[in-house]
């Protein structure tokens, strides 16, 4: 792996050793979050109040190889407080980046950069859109998201999307 650049793979000598790393994903328990079990006082499990131990926003992550997903951090679950997140896309091969909003409930502000750090795409101050796709015109792009704060009762959901290899 190409630890330099953009942590993609590079072709080497296979008679040089190196280190290796092994990687894998932590299936979720359920559609929302994974828990971990807590202990009452009298040592019994408790069930009814886990702790979110890991979202799948894949929010702040190095380097994000589509196909997936990204969402705000949290989604679906909104009891954990808006956060700002970056996410580096990449598509391997000769493709553009499809990014698909499949839910889209927030007044927060979503930036879109190609490879070269130029806004291709600027979303904020509609709370709830209909899904909308948005294409890239290479295979990486950078997306930023910042909350906005709460403001009166209205909860902030968050937004989710499907990222493929176009």
């Amino acid at each position: 792996m190409d630890v330099q650049d953009y942590g993609l793979w590079s072709q080497v000598d296979c008679n040089q050793e190196f280190e290796f790393l092994c990687k894998y994903e932590i299936p979720p328990t359920s559609t929302s979050s994974i828990g971990a079990v807590i202990l009452d006082a009298d040592n019994h499990i408790d069930l009814d109040h886990p702790v979110q131990l890991i979202d799948t926003s894949n929010c702040n992550a190095t380097l994000f190889l589509a196909p997936g997903s990204i969402s705000s951090f949290g989604y679906p679950v909104y009891t954990v407080p808006p956060t700002y997140c970056t996410w580096q896309l990449v598509a391997l091969g000769p493709y553009r980046l499809g990014i698909f909003f499949d839910f889209w409930e927030t007044y927060g502000t979503l930036t879109i950069y190609d490879e070269f750090g130029n806004d291709i795409g600027r979303f904020m101050g509609t709370y709830d859109r209909t899904p909308f796709p948005r294409y890239t015109p290479f295979n990486v792009a950078t997306v930023t998201f910042e909350p906005m704060p709460k403001t009166g009762s209205e909860v902030d959901k968050g937004f989710h999307a499907v990222i493929l290899p176009l």
